[in-house]
């Protein structure tokens, strides 16, 4: 069964977001420590991910398209919020991955290419 909507109606934009966990130290750390653990930062293993933006052009044209980003957004790991914009097909992910890796997890389900 198809269900369609009425002549007048406008397609909502569809946003997700999940929220985002940080940890707060207890007590504020000194400045030698903080310039320490920024150098460590610096040379962090290349698996280490910094948190990252990444926005997309998503060939979504319903509601079904979305669903299914949307799922397979919310698998994905290190990511800590997304939207979904239905209207200009534009999907944002917040979080600890590389652009490369979501394009990549992205086109396998829906054609995707980044937007600079």
């Amino acid at each position: 069964m198809v269900r369609r909507r009425p002549a007048g109606a406008a397609r909502a934009p569809v946003a997700v977001t999940l929220p985002m966990v940080t940890k707060s130290p207890s007590k504020e750390a000194p400045a030698k420590d903080l310039a320490a653990a920024a150098k460590r930062a610096a040379v962090a293993a290349p698996g280490d991910q910094v948190l990252q933006v990444v926005v997309m052009k998503v060939a979504i044209h319903c509601q079904g398209c979305a669903g299914k980003v949307r799922k397979h957004i919310s698998k994905m790991e290190g990511v800590t919020s997304f939207s979904i914009d239905l209207e200009s097909k534009k999907v944002t992910v917040m979080g600890h991955v590389s652009p490369a890796g979501v394009l990549e997890s992205i086109s396998k389900v829906k054609k995707a290419e980044l937007l600079a």
